[in-house]
């Protein structure tokens, strides 16, 4: 379980794979609480509170429970399950910059902080994302 006493849900883009149109995306990150700790980057989230999935779900009605298993991102135009490995591990990936490009430029990322209580379950992280 990660908790936190604030969060960001990030937002990119990426081509979907099943009808090749550019679709929004979003993640869920917890920011840095002070220098001995570091951000993380969300993926396969299993669970979050109430609060959160109404702020997620106002924002970006497109990231949801996938078959009732985790939170993901569902193309806006053809409703295609996005890859979680593919937006989050793979270099030029919506959350993963290319090797040897800035990050900020070369992911054109939209961040909103949430000055809210966090809680999530999830079955994989980013340590220190570059953005």
């Amino acid at each position: 379980m990660i908790r936190a006493k604030r969060y960001r849900i990030v937002s990119a883009s990426a081509r979907c794979p099943g009808c090749g149109a550019w679709t929004h995306v979003v993640a869920l990150v917890v920011p840095a609480e002070g220098p001995e700790t570091m951000s993380v980057c969300l993926h396969y989230v299993e669970h979050i509170p109430e609060a959160v999935q109404s702020r997620v779900r106002a924002l970006a009605p497109w990231f949801r429970l996938s078959a009732g298993s985790y939170w993901a991102n569902h193309c806006e135009h053809c409703d295609t399950l996005q890859d979680e490995y593919e937006l989050h591990c793979e270099p030029g990936g919506a959350f993963m910059p290319p090797p040897g490009s800035p990050a900020a430029e070369a992911l054109r990322l939209t961040a909103w902080e949430v000055a809210e209580p966090f809680a999530a379950i999830a079955g994989g992280c980013s340590f220190d994302p570059p953005f």
